[in-house]
């Protein structure tokens, strides 16, 4: 966790490729139903492990959701301050 996600929640952002957002802290919040835990909370730091995750989860058509790319081709990230 790199920031809260009430701050993250109001800093402003911009959406990125998904692929390319290593390194950078999370816009929006991702989950996969079921269960509906959250993978990635706003304000938590991308690494390449979420990254791959959520593309074997893309690819097996699970229902990923709470991001505003319902494709999760991009993500919403926090701009550099």
């Amino acid at each position: 966790m790199i920031m809260s996600p009430r701050e993250a929640f109001y800093c402003n952002k911009e959406t990125i490729n998904f692929n390319d957002s290593v390194g950078q802290i999370s816009g929006e919040s991702i989950m996969c139903y079921p269960p509906g835990c959250p993978i990635i909370n706003q304000g938590e730091l991308i690494n390449e492990e979420i990254i791959n995750y959520l593309n074997i989860l893309k690819l097996q058509h699970c229902q990923i959701q709470g991001m505003e790319d319902q494709k999760l081709n991009t993500i919403q990230i926090i701009k550099k301050y």
